[in-house]
């Protein structure tokens, strides 16, 4: 069973990871691949993401690109009888990040079809099926509070409004095509201090994943 952990940026998803990495001992666990992007530098020091943010038009193919075959390298990896939180998905690529960037003009169109074919092609020959999606369901304006607190260097030139179009396609993509397979956790209340809060969330989680068994 492959688990999805979902949401903006900054929402909770990598501390959410780790702590249920706590409380279900015998699954894999795989966290956002943010390191090996930025591990990815040109002869000045600069890195992926760094080009990413600050020269959207530029390298929001090659960006792309990476993410999407790293997350699919990560995923082929997985033992397939066994159960794996997954932080993000390719589908959240696809349908959040990578549409966006077409649709606000930073793909082309002869990118964005070389980005949607490589998709259906990985698609068709990986098994990255999700059998249930985790949405950390945040405000930008809270998703851009938190960007701010834990102050990445990549990340200043991230502005809330990036931030809203991304929790709109969150919307639009889990709130309807995959629906059913969904738990919503509204992220907006802190649950990393608060236990029963966190217990609660485990409990949910761990119900959805027997009934899907």
């Amino acid at each position: 069973m492959k688990v999805y952990i979902e949401g903006n940026i900054a929402c909770g998803k990598s501390t959410l990871t780790r702590m249920l990495s706590a409380r279900f001992k015998n699954c894999n666990f795989v966290q956002e691949p943010v390191d090996e992007w930025m591990s990815i530098k040109d002869n000045n020091g600069v890195n992926l993401l760094d080009h990413f943010y600050k020269d959207t038009k530029k390298w929001a193919f090659p960006f792309q690109m990476t993410t999407f075959i790293t997350r699919v390298q990560k995923i082929s990896n997985l033992p397939e009888n066994e159960t794996s939180f997954i932080e993000r998905s390719v589908f959240t690529d696809r349908y959040c990040f990578a549409e966006n960037l077409y649709e606000t003009g930073y793909l082309n169109e002869i990118e964005w079809k070389l980005y949607t074919d490589w998709f259906s092609w990985l698609g068709n020959t990986f098994k990255f099926t999700p059998d249930l999606y985790i949405y950390l369901k945040t405000t930008p304006e809270m998703c851009f509070t938190r960007l701010k607190k834990r102050s990445r260097n990549e990340e200043t030139s991230v502005s809330l409004e990036y931030l809203t179009q991304l929790h709109q396609r969150h919307e639009k993509w889990l709130n309807n095509g995959v629906s059913e397979k969904v738990i919503t956790i509204d992220a907006n209340i802190e649950f990393e201090t608060d236990l029963k809060r966190f217990d609660d969330i485990v409990e949910r989680i761990s119900r959805a994943i027997s009934e899907r068994s």
